[in-house]
């Protein structure tokens, strides 16, 4: 069995399943962000890059588009939610989602 046939079993298996397999989804999902972050702050030391905007400037220019990600992600949880699913792909919604940010 080909681990996309291990996804579309779980996506479409009971409820249940579903239920449970969703905190393992969100890990492995959060722990790839997590490695893929830190990948690149090890890369940018490793290599001894310049930082492109140092101090409070950096602050000033980054917030907004932290900020920016961070609602877009929040309205992309609520519109799954509202489906009655989650964003991690082993318990997707009922229906799919058209509207909102996609």
């Amino acid at each position: 069995m080909s681990i996309a046939d291990y996804f579309h079993k779980a996506a479409t298996g009971p409820k249940s399943r579903r239920a449970l397999l969703t905190p393992v989804g969100l890990l492995v999902f959060g722990s790839s962000l997590f490695v893929v972050i830190a990948g690149g702050l090890i890369t940018d030391r490793a290599l001894g890059l310049p930082k492109l905007f140092p101090g409070r400037l950096g602050l000033a220019v980054g917030g907004p588009f932290l900020v920016f990600g961070v609602l877009l992600c929040g309205w992309c949880v609520v519109r799954f939610w509202r489906a009655h699913g989650t964003p991690v792909p082993m318990n997707p919604p009922d229906v799919l989602i058209t509207g909102g940010p996609y």
